[in-house]
């Protein structure tokens, strides 16, 4: 039974000992969650994930498993906890958007991370596990099928670092439009008396004009953000936008929905945060509330994109050049009708007046003698 066991054996590392890396994760990224992360493909290593526990820093994770769109990484470090020694493992649930974009959810119940004082931003799916038990083969099915897992809004996204501008992501449906917004950030309101934001121009990203209101938005400094991707909740849309910039703020969620007539909205920095609404603020104390109204066209309006001005010029000519060829066509109809009647009417006169000439009538001599 010696050969079985070695079959058995080979069959085992063949399928629990591998992780095959996506080819598109190499090298530098944006993470909505960890900020500046490095996936090295040779040595299946990832940089740029760090947590805190109990003091200790977990900082560096080699992927030791993939099944499908399953990526499960481990701690290159123990952390001591109350004496004893944990590995931490995060198991990425990945969808591939575009080669320079992917968004996952961390498979795991949400645990502290800190010693510090409690919140929202100190929780994170991260599986502890004692080393004892931390061993291979590493069996997915367990380790990423977590009691309570991560909701629909709890998802991060990686964008390659620099290539924002080519993710070419449309926005939801609720967000393509020309709007005026109004901010408020708990404690005072802003862009109430005139703003611009415009995401019909372009569909895949969102300008808003600083000179009618100069609040800097999404940390963008130019005003100018990209689509990341989004999911429907119910009738509510978590969408993520990233700056054009390449600065800080990066990334921002933005949970969405129509109400009144209007479209309300909560933003959170980074991913979306765990029951985030688009009613009320987040824990982070950067979130605020927005609400767009639909804009409204009118001599007032004169800073205006100058594509919205060559589109609307357009429109006019092209209206006003049908009404002339609709002009020109009913005139003709018209006169044509009046030339037709006029030759018509010379006709009938031509043979009432010279009868004779076009039929002559027969001359009979009556009493005629031979």
């Amino acid at each position: 039974m010696t050969d079985g066991k070695f079959v058995t054996r080979d069959i085992c590392i063949q399928v629990y000992c591998e992780c095959n890396l996506p080819s598109d994760l190499d090298g530098a990224w944006w993470d909505s969650s960890a900020g500046n992360v490095q996936f090295t493909h040779t040595t299946k290593q990832l940089d740029g994930w760090s947590f805190t526990v109990y003091t200790q820093s977990l900082s560096a994770f080699t992927c030791v498993e993939s099944v499908d769109n399953i990526l499960l990484f481990k701690s290159n470090n123990e952390a001591n906890t109350f004496g004893a020694l944990y590995y931490g493992f995060l198991c990425m649930v990945y969808t591939n958007i575009t080669p320079s974009s992917f968004r996952y959810y961390l498979q795991a119940v949400r645990v502290f991370i800190e010693d510090e004082e409690p919140n929202e931003a100190s929780k994170q799916r991260v599986k502890m596990m004692v080393k004892e038990n931390a061993l291979e083969p590493y069996d997915v099915n367990v380790i990423c099928n977590p009691v309570n897992g991560p909701s629909l809004e709890e998802y991060h996204v990686l964008v390659k670092q620099g290539r924002q501008s080519t993710l070419n992501q449309y926005l939801p449906d609720i967000l393509l439009g020309v709007f005026s917004y109004s901010v408020n950030d708990g404690d005072s309101s802003y862009c109430t008396d005139g703003s611009l934001w415009d995401s019909c121009t372009n569909k895949t990203s969102i300008n808003l004009n600083y000179t009618l209101c100069s609040t800097v938005m999404f940390g963008s400094a130019i005003g100018h953000v990209y689509s990341v991707t989004y999911v429907l909740q119910d009738s509510t849309y978590y969408a993520t936008v990233i700056n054009s910039d390449g600065q800080d703020t990066l990334f921002t969620c933005l949970a969405v929905v129509s109400s009144g007539g209007k479209i309300v909205m909560s933003t959170n920095q980074g991913s979306c945060e765990k029951g985030q609404t688009p009613f009320s603020r987040t824990s982070n104390q950067e979130s605020v509330l927005i609400t767009l109204s639909q804009y409204a066209f009118n001599s007032d309006n004169s800073d205006l994109s100058s594509d919205t001005d060559i589109n609307i010029l357009a429109l006019i000519v092209g209206l006003f050049a049908a009404l002339v060829f609709l002009i020109v066509a009913l005139s003709a109809f018209l006169l044509y009708r009046k030339c037709f009647r006029r030759r018509s009417h010379i006709h009938h006169v031509h043979r009432r007046v010279i009868p004779g000439l076009v039929y002559p009538k027969k001359i009979t001599l009556a009493g005629t003698l031979f």
